[in-house]
Order: C-alpha cells, then structure tokens, then sequence
C-alpha cells in the first residue's frame, strides 16, 4: 500500500474512532429517554402525561445515521484495501 493510501486509511481510522464514541453517546441517551418513558409508564400508566415531543425518535435518528456513517466509512476503507491489492498484483505481473 502506497503512503497516500496509509494516510488516507489513518484518517478514516480516526473518523471511525470518534464517530464510535458519538455512537456510544447517542445510544446512551437513546437508552435513557426509553427508560424515562418506561418508568413513566410502569408509574403512571394511563393517567399519564405523554410528550408528543419527545427526544426518542431523535435520539433513534441519530443512532441509525451514526451507525450508517460507520457502515460507509468501512466500505470506503475495505474498497481502498482492494484497490491497493490490485495495483499491487498488477504491478508484479
């Protein structure tokens, strides 16, 4: 793999690592939202007040794009790998 690859594969790497730590924190508030409305059920059941402006279809949003923004960023990475290979094998011929 040539060195503008290697660096171009780095930083993918780094946009993967922080886009995980944001995934984290986004299923870390999705997971709390769903807990608060859990609890809201199991407490007040009925009678309770049920916001129609609640943060968990945000929160589920931002989980799925995130998680779709990690799926993109692997196949940029493997799709770069392969072409590397493949240069490297065609060179050697």
């Amino acid at each position: 793999m040539g060195k503008q690859e290697d660096i171009i594969l780095k930083r993918i790497n780094s946009i993967r690592s922080m886009q995980l730590m944001q995934l984290k924190d986004k299923v870390s508030s999705l997971r709390d939202g769903v807990d608060r409305l859990s609890d809201k059920i199991e407490q007040d059941g009925l009678n309770g007040f049920y916001s129609s402006n609640s943060d968990i279809l945000r929160y589920s949003q931002e989980v799925w794009r995130a998680s779709q923004y990690l799926q993109t960023l692997m196949d940029i990475e493997h799709e770069l790998i392969i072409k590397s290979r493949h240069k490297k094998t065609r060179k050697k011929k």
